[in-house]
């Protein structure tokens, strides 16, 4: 597999979301890596990915791209990273869109912006809710379409600021300077490879969407599962 570098994902990819890899593909992969040129390309800060991910995995990667690659890793030191403040008109419509969201007050967190190295993470339902809480919102959401919604008024309202704003995960928002998304990584690898990449949020105004759309092989995965099956079947 020499001739290809390997993307992905990490939360809803290799993991489950915002939990650790599961034991069987986590001792396949950390093996599969060791062959395989493999970098891995999150919205979460390196500390989360830590969380989800072991050191192992982590050190024996090619890198890890952290904050939709604003910022990179390579065997715990960081080779370079992004600055990006918020305006305050932008932070403003956020706050709006807390306190106006149909979702049950009395269900959210109270942690709903929080600042990544060169993006924002944002959240109506709150970043400071339990796993339980997480999923209900999830799939309020899938019904409701809040978050489809807040992005593309967003992206309207800011897209004249470079500021664009993309799904992510199962409660968030994701927002960076234009260009400045998961599509940014291509810049620092080797271009003489064919690139494959794996992500769980694929489609158009979704987080993984400008780096999926971009690679020369893409998969669009419902899980760690599927993920791992692919693994298997077709560069094992």
């Amino acid at each position: 597999m020499n001739e290809f570098i390997f993307l992905f994902d990490v939360d809803g990819t290799l993991t489950p979301a915002r939990k650790k890899m599961e034991f069987e593909f986590e001792k396949y992969f950390a093996n599969w890596i060791l062959n395989n040129q493999t970098y891995l390309v999150t919205g979460s800060d390196l500390q989360k990915t830590k969380e989800q991910v072991s050191d192992f995995i982590l050190s024996n990667c090619e890198g890890v791209f952290c904050c939709m690659g604003n910022e990179y890793w390579k065997k715990n030191n960081k080779m370079y990273s992004n600055d990006f403040k918020l305006p305050t008109e932008a932070e403003t419509l956020l706050n709006f869109y807390v306190e106006n969201s149909k979702y049950p007050k009395e269900e959210m967190g109270t942690i709903h912006i929080e600042r990544r190295t060169g993006m924002v993470n944002f959240s109506v339902v709150g970043r400071d809710i339990d796993y339980q809480q997480r999923e209900k919102y999830y799939e309020w959401d899938k019904i409701n379409g809040e978050r489809k919604r807040i992005v593309e008024e967003f992206n309207d309202s800011f897209l004249i600021n470079k500021i664009q704003a993309g799904i992510g995960g199962k409660i968030s928002i994701d927002i960076q300077k234009l260009g400045f998304d998961k599509s940014q990584v291509l810049n620092h690898i080797d271009k003489n490879k064919k690139t494959v990449f794996f992500g769980d949020k694929c489609k158009f105004g979704e987080i993984d969407y400008p780096l999926y759309e971009q690679c020369d092989i893409s998969y669009e995965v419902k899980d760690w599962v599927e993920c791992f099956d692919l693994l298997k079947k077709h560069y094992d």
